[in-house]
């Protein structure tokens, strides 16, 4: 802190990427596998890479001088689900 250096932690829900997300659903039963998967999720889809830079961005500009020592859910609402 005395030397302007904060820590924080972005925990990540889901994050869409080619190595996470399977290929759009075609079929019902693709469909509702998905549904399912996404239904602990308050925010019924999977993070995109912006929501993550948004964040990221947001705590390391000066806006944020002040924040050390936070963690920050970014999932979607997973952890008001569980």
């Amino acid at each position: 802190g005395r030397h302007a250096i904060t820590v924080n932690c972005i925990s990540l829900g889901n994050i869409a990427t080619p190595a996470t997300s399977p290929p759009p659903p075609e079929t019902p039963e693709e469909h509702e596998r998905e549904k399912a998967f996404l239904r602990p999720y308050v925010i019924r889809r999977r993070g995109q890479p912006d929501d993550v830079a948004g964040l990221v961005t947001y705590l390391a500009s000066d806006h944020a001088e002040w924040i050390t020592g936070q963690t920050y859910g970014l999932n979607g609402g997973y952890t008001f689900s569980q």
